[in-house]
């Protein structure tokens, strides 16, 4: 098994039982909230130990140092790489709790870098064992806080950082590398009155989800935080759509078109559930 991922409000339809989420996540704190409390349980247990000095330790609290050299314009880097069964939008939390070998080792190597790696959605394959087809688009993801196990597992709480574009993917021994460089986004104006709309469709469709048996659990209410371009990828986060929808939505540099596509995707699915529901309660 390679890696139990957090959720922060897109759907995961990844049907292996190699690959399963950890439910209940969402925005807002609740991903680190999930691995202090996991991680105060085996510091407890005696169980949560470093690998290489065999002492109990508590979360690294990490910094930040980026990968880009300093002085030249959107470089193409080498960064090791993620790939996953679910989009990281910016500004998202993504916990992992990483099985598979190759990836305890890259956990390994970026603690002792930079702790950053990228990650992009895989769009077909298997998250394990490699032969998955990935897309271009992806997140630059730091590591926050990591929690390291006698067995060698690790539990991570991870942040969205800022868009990348795979320029050539290279060899995956001992995992998977290539050369990025940074796909920023073009900035959101304050007082965007689209973002509104976006955030109330994002409720509205939770709110109705909530109310089926299937629906998520997490809260109607959002905190999509002050900056405006950090909310409108906020605001994608955790709508309860498609992984391929929130690729799509990832790949929109403009917020503006961004957020009128999350708008779309809300209403459509709106009236589907609000269908489902009315056929439940006739």
């Amino acid at each position: 098994m390679m890696a139990e991922q957090g959720h922060s409000g897109s759907e995961h339809h990844a049907h292996d039982p190699e690959v399963r989420q950890l439910a209940g996540l969402g925005a807002g704190g609740l991903a680190r909230e999930l691995l202090l409390l996991r991680m105060d349980r085996n510091f407890r247990r005696g169980t949560l130990r470093s690998p290489r000095r065999g002492t109990t330790v508590e979360a690294r609290r990490l910094g930040r140092e980026s990968p880009y050299p300093e002085g030249v314009h959107n470089p193409v880097v080498e960064i090791p790489m993620f790939p996953l069964s679910t989009v990281v939008f910016p500004g998202a939390e993504l916990p992992l709790h990483v099985f598979e070998e190759r990836y305890r080792r890259l956990v390994g190597d970026v603690l002792d870098g930079n702790r950053e790696f990228g990650t992009v959605l895989i769009t077909a394959g298997s998250e394990v064992g490699g032969g998955d087809r990935r897309s271009e688009i992806g997140t630059l993801v730091r590591i926050e806080m990591a929690a390291p196990f006698d067995d060698g597992r690790w539990l991570l709480a991870s942040k969205g950082i800022e868009r990348i574009r795979v320029v050539e993917w290279l060899d995956d021994a001992p995992y998977p590398k290539a050369m990025v460089e940074r796909s920023p986004s073009s900035a959101l104006s304050p007082g965007s009155e689209v973002l509104g709309r976006a955030a109330a469709a994002v409720r509205r469709l939770r709110m109705l989800l909530s109310e089926l048996d299937s629906g998520p659990c997490g809260r109607i209410d959002l905190d999509l935080g002050d900056d405006p371009t950090m909310a409108s990828w906020m605001a994608c986060a955790v709508a309860p759509i498609a992984q391929l929808d929130g690729q799509a939505l990832l790949e929109l540099t403009d917020p503006v078109a961004r957020l009128t596509a999350l708008i779309a995707m809300c209403c459509d699915r709106i009236k589907d559930v609000e269908m489902l529901l009315a056929a439940d309660g006739s």
